[in-house]
């Protein structure tokens, strides 16, 4: 992914020297506090509510979801802040979601392997699979085998969680076998982690009867419950 897809903020995570601050912010009342209150602050700062979608890529075409903002924002108010903040929160208690294999590896790979690690909660959008471009369906399954080099399992080696969001299942240009028979060999292929969530195949009865032996939750069903999974 060429550097002009990549959004503002992305530079923020990646793996850069910082120089040490010349100037300490004493004038900051959020600095000045206890280091364990300040952290606390520093910690809620990191974490959003939603999943971040699409992380380091700027919005792309009219027909896709507007990208995700989610809390760099203080590391990049100033370089004690930078050097401060512990970023594990930011990695560890939040959820990723990605609409292609080529958007989550270009991310991921951009982190540095410390700060990599410490992701345990993914999500893939499979809005973009169509039957007249299957390609999409051949690299997500591709990627997630653990076997090939250069997996997901490889590149997020403290993944706990991953979701497949099913929630634009209706308009997806795929007949229903063929959608069905996609996800059957991605959960086929998905091992050794501690769960595997499908989001939203519950709109509708018509993925819900396609008789994998998964249960299908919906996404009101997980937003109380995803903090639990990304923090163990």
């Amino acid at each position: 992914m060429s550097s002009s897809h990549l959004s503002p903020f992305y530079p923020s995570i990646m793996a850069i020297v910082v120089a040490r601050p010349d100037n300490l912010q004493l004038q900051s009342a959020l600095l000045l506090l206890p280091a364990e209150i300040k952290h606390l602050i520093f910690d809620l700062c990191l974490i959003t509510e939603v999943p971040i979608l699409d992380p380091g890529c700027a919005g792309g075409r009219g027909d896709e979801p507007p990208r995700s903002t989610w809390g760099v924002t203080l590391l990049r108010t100033c370089r004690r802040a930078y050097r401060e903040v512990d970023r594990r929160a930011l990695f560890a208690h939040n959820i990723f979601r990605f609409t292609s294999p080529d958007r989550m590896r270009t991310f991921l790979h951009s982190l540095q392997v410390k700060d990599r690690t410490h992701i345990k909660d993914i999500e893939i959008d499979v809005r973009g699979l169509h039957s007249d471009h299957p390609h999409l369906a051949q690299d997500w399954l591709h990627y997630l085998d653990r076997d090939t080099t250069g997996s997901l399992h490889m590149d997020a080696v403290g993944l706990k969680c991953l979701r497949v969001n099913l929630e634009a299942w209706p308009v997806i240009p795929m007949f229903r076998f063929e959608l069905r028979q996609f996800l059957r060999r991605m959960l086929s292929q998905v091992r050794g982690l501690r769960r595997v969530v499908v989001v939203g195949a519950s709109k509708g009865r018509g993925m819900y009867q396609s008789h994998l032996g998964h249960r299908f939750i919906s996404w009101a069903e997980t937003t109380s419950e995803h903090r639990t999974c990304s923090a163990k």
